[in-house]
């Protein structure tokens, strides 16, 4: 609400602002600041360069003349907007002196006292960075994301003759020099504004108080739920806790909350995941944790635990704290060549005429013409959480990230849309980990979801993009034999042969073969009756074992993809390092190029110690294949001509065009001229290296221009982001007890706190 009043002050306008005659004066203030308190400061304050106007209340200084500091009203910050008539008054030099001297003491113990109790205040309050999400600030991101009507409000003082103040002419031509920046006012106290200018204003300043209060009061609740988490406090340890707080005499939060289930409900975090118990042996349903299966009477295992998470909150959670992100990527000209979202549009007629046996961009293909959808990429894989022989267990989250949100925002693990969880010390059956999720992927398909964003609602279509993993995970999800078994790819129907005597340990997909006759390709029609037919015979049909849950909601050979970090990064790295590992001066000459390297500050890992290459991080690989490894080589080559043979850098180097060029690019048309290199890489494969290591991961390449043809770069639609998922996943939990409801239990408080944050 606007408002209006007056006080006396000195003549102490600047020259240049002076009014023309000694009439009245106005002062504007446009400011996001409440109460409104005459504060004395004998400080000259700048913003943005600009030197502020200088504002005297109640206080007369000797001389206009006089060049002092200026003396100015600061503001607390607010919402509402005031207009404050100054009027002029002569300098009476009888009225300086002593007075002046108590005053300005007054001023700076006062300015003292405000500095310490915000300084308190900010020590009280304020929570460090939770290691728990590894998202960074948006805006720094992308900076034209933002509502156009953020800085509709600006923060300005105008000191005009009040002739002035009616002319419209003015706020057209007002210069930079009445911007202000609200972050430099210091806060006031709510006590001298009730004391001083509680009859000048409408506003309630009690509203402000209780608002700041409700704010520190959820940052004190959400520094708690980190204590209890780091110090893996039990349900009545944490009521303890709580006892403890709330008999405290020196605490200034209000509402400790009595219980945990009270503390979670002031915090609004909810608990939507439903709780599944099986065999470890026969994986028959099971009612409680502890009971005994009546199956297979099995008391050697623990029993297996599934978590399956709301879908339809999941979304909600995400898309509310992405929104502004999702409707600025669906423009056209925001998104990336390379990414998901990019159709066969941008592949010209040529092309096109080259792509008679492809479908072009799924992601196009099932796109709703009629409104916004959302797209889902699937993932899951399995990592050891207790590794002791007796005890030993492991998880298998299903996760899937948005398409709409632009990358790499959507990897965030905020923005991880948790589907699943599985614990056991058995890893699951296909039918176990996804019937349940498929289910309920299909059902908000068949529906759409509505979600409320702000004041209103919004109707999304859904659908699913593809689903990736590693080798062994991909077998099992597909029902498919694994990767050392025969016609073992999904998008072939290559057979695969034994190595010969004296190994016969391995079985082969060699380029010759596959060359010399390609295979027919795979298509989800001939899975699902190879399916039926293994069903019946109990035997595996062309590779197909049995019927998967994905089969009723995706294309296998189309929609479930490779990945290139397992495929490249932990495989084929590893088929030159074994070269060059057991050299001391290659290994030497190697370290020192390494660590003469610098690298942008965006880069937080970097690859060292080619000896540890085994430990390296993910990020780590990916950094020395992508940037590193060609100059390490061709360095190596010129100072140690014997250490590593020319003709390997040169077969590797199909290799690394092949995969930068797949993994980002500019125009689609490049995805097309890269083939000719991979089938020169796997014609000379078996010359070079063993010719038992021509197995089915050496296959797999080939296929992997076609995939970006269907599901863009790469680097969209990679296993990064799902394997930094798994190690925070297995950071939630401890000891040895339960551990997938510890999981699911903070990944539920953990994910809906830093979505409202964000």
């Amino acid at each position: 609400m606007e408002q209006t009043f007056r006080v006396d002050i000195g003549d102490m306008l600047p020259k240049d602002k002076k009014p023309k005659s000694n009439g009245k004066a106005v002062l504007s203030i446009k400011r996001r600041a409440l109460p409104l308190v005459p504060a004395y400061c004998i400080t000259t304050h700048k913003s943005q360069g600009q030197t502020l106007n200088k504002v005297v209340i109640d206080l007369k200084l000797p001389n206009e003349t006089d060049d002092i500091a200026a003396v100015y009203v600061p503001l607390s910050r607010i919402g509402t907007y005031f207009s404050v008539n100054i009027m002029n008054k002569p300098i009476d030099e009888h009225t300086t002196g002593v007075n002046d001297l108590h005053v300005n003491r007054d001023l700076r113990r006062r300015q003292y006292l405000r500095y310490r109790q915000r300084v308190y205040e900010k020590s009280l309050y304020s929570i460090p960075k939770n290691v728990f999400l590894n998202s960074t600030n948006i805006n720094s991101t992308i900076d034209s994301i933002g509502d156009p009507n953020d800085d509709e409000e600006q923060n300005n003082i105008d000191v005009v003759p009040e002739d002035l103040y009616k002319n419209d002419d003015y706020y057209d031509n007002m210069n930079d020099e009445s911007t202000l920046n609200s972050d430099i006012f210091p806060r006031l106290d709510v006590k001298d504004f009730e004391s001083e200018h509680s009859d000048e204003s409408d506003t309630d300043a009690n509203d402000v108080s209780i608002e700041n209060q409700s704010t520190n009061h959820e940052k004190f609740l959400y520094k708690m739920v980190d204590f209890i988490r780091q110090s893996n406090l039990n349900k009545t340890s944490t009521s303890l806790l709580l006892s403890l707080l709330r008999l405290t005499n020196t605490s200034t939060i209000r509402d400790i909350p009595t219980t945990t289930n009270s503390l979670w409900k002031q915090l609004d975090v909810s608990f939507t995941y439903e709780t599944f118990f099986f065999c470890s042996s026969c994986f028959s349903p099971l009612i409680r944790f502890e009971d005994q299966c009546v199956v297979c009477n099995n008391n050697q295992r623990n029993n297996s635990e599934l978590y399956i998470f709301s879908l339809l909150h999941e979304l909600q959670r995400v898309v509310r704290s992405n929104i502004k992100l999702i409707e600025w990527y669906q423009q056209h000209e925001h998104q990336i060549n390379a990414d998901i979202v990019n159709s066969k549009a941008q592949i010209t007629q040529r092309t096109i005429l080259q792509l008679v046996s492809f479908q072009g961009c799924i992601y196009k293909q099932q796109q709703n013409l009629h409104g916004p959808s959302l797209t889902l990429m699937l993932s899951t894989d399995g990592k050891p959480i207790i590794k002791s022989k007796q005890t030993q267990s492991s998880v298998w989250p299903v996760m899937a990230f948005l398409v709409e949100i632009p990358p790499p925002i959507r990897e965030y693990l905020n923005n991880t849309v948790l589907l699943g969880l599985w614990h056991a010390p058995v890893s699951p059956l296909a039918s176990s980990l996804l019937q349940k999720i498929v289910e309920n992927i299909k059902l908000i398909k068949a529906t759409g979801v509505n979600i409320q964003i702000g004041n209103r609602i919004k109707h999304f279509s859904m659908d699913v993009q593809l689903i990736s993993g590693d080798l062994p995970a991909r077998s099992k999800c597909n029902q498919l034999t694994q990767h050392n078994g025969y016609f073992a790819c999904s998008r072939c129907l290559m057979e695969g042969v034994r190595c010969s005597a004296p190994c016969e340990n391995h079985t082969l997909y060699r380029w010759s073969d596959f060359s010399r006759s390609p295979p027919q390709r795979r298509t989800q029609k001939h899975i699902d009756e190879c399916a039926k037919q293994a069903k019946l015979s109990k035997e595996p049909c062309f590779g197909v074992k049995g019927i998967s849950p994905l089969f009723s909601l995706l294309s296998v050979p189309k929609q479930s993809t490779f990945d290139y970090f397992h495929l490249v990064l932990e495989i084929h790295l590893r088929v030159w390092y074994d070269i060059i590992k057991y050299d001391p001066n290659a290994l030497t000459c190697i370290n020192n190029y390494l660590n003469e390297i610098e690298y942008p500050h965006s880069f937080n890992r970097y690859p060292r110690d080619l000896a540890q290459y085994g430990k390296w991080k993910a990020s780590q690989l990916r950094t020395f294949m992508v940037y590193v490894t060609m100059p390490v080589l061709v360095r190596l080559r010129l100072v140690m001509p014997h250490a590593f043979p020319e003709i390997y850098i040169s077969h590797f180097s199909l290799l690394f065009i092949y995969i930068r060029v797949l993994r980002h690019f500019d125009d689609r048309d490049e995805v097309l001229q890269v083939p000719v290199f991979i089938d020169a890489y796997l014609r000379l494969f078996s010359s070079l290296y063993d010719k038992c290591k021509e197995i089915y991961s050496v296959h797999a390449l080939c296929h992997l221009w076609q995939q970006v043809l269907d599901h863009g770069g790469l680097a969209y639609h990679s296993l990064f982001a799902s394997e930094s998922c798994l190690q925070h996943f297995a950071k939630l939990a401890h000891g040895s007890i339960a551990l997938g409801e510890q999981i699911s239990f903070w990944w539920s408080v953990f994910s809906q706190i830093q979505s409202k944050q964000v």
